[in-house]
């Protein structure tokens, strides 16, 4: 959907497909940055089911609960971590940083955000930009990229067309795995987030407080 644009390329290079491997963080503690027991056991799940088999490299931003599963990852794949700033969580979806309200806002209203907050647009630039710095930068590997589950929703929806919803954000499952391939035509999925290998699968709609669910009318 978007286009790779390199700005020098002063020698024309041959092309090779750049596999990459988006994989959602695993279920944090509540209001907390660190895995929760169940997000560990997620993250563990996908290092066994055989989904990635080989990394080249595994990027994470520098969070806890990013961080913490790219080391599982990394133990089993026994492949690098690289930190990027430009994959940092949303401080807008954040329940310790914002309000429910807030984060309606951030799906309905994508040109808008609040006084140090990001609008999804915003967001989309940095998050297109940072993708094609990494298959600029690892052309031809295999890359783990984690990343947030709006993230990884925002990147599906670059590649894939459409608007991310609220309603998405909410059924994004932890540590679903999805595979998308860059090449000469551009950017195109694979695989889509899957996570049915987990024994003890969770969406950020069960991961999120009550006054939060009770608010986007998500109360069982």
């Amino acid at each position: 959907m978007f286009e790779l644009v390199n700005e020098e390329s002063p020698v024309e290079v041959p092309w090779m497909r750049t596999s990459i491997r988006v994989v959602v963080h695993g279920e944090p503690v509540p209001l907390g940055t660190a895995l929760s027991d169940r997000g560990q056991s997620q993250v563990e799940d996908l290092a066994r089911s055989r989904l990635i088999t080989t990394a080249n490299v595994i990027i994470s931003s520098k969070e806890d609960v990013s961080l913490s599963t790219a080391k599982i990852l990394s133990a089993e794949l026994n492949a690098p971590i690289e930190k990027m700033s430009c994959i940092e969580e949303i401080r807008t979806l954040r329940p310790d940083h914002a309000k429910a309200s807030q984060v309606a806002k951030f799906w309905q209203q994508p040109n808008k955000a609040d006084a140090g907050m990001e609008s999804l647009s915003s967001v989309k630039t940095r998050l297109r930009d940072c993708m094609n710095k990494i298959v600029e930068r690892y052309r031809g590997g295999m890359v783990v990229v984690v990343l947030s589950p709006a993230l990884a929703l925002i990147f599906l929806h670059l590649v894939d067309g459409g608007t991310p919803t609220l309603r998405e954000w909410l059924d994004m499952g932890f540590a679903s795995c999805s595979t998308f391939e860059y090449s000469k035509r551009g950017w195109h999925i694979v695989m889509p987030p899957e996570n049915s290998f987990q024994t003890e699968p969770s969406t950020v709609q069960d991961w999120l407080p009550q006054e939060w669910r009770t608010e986007f009318e998500l109360q069982k």
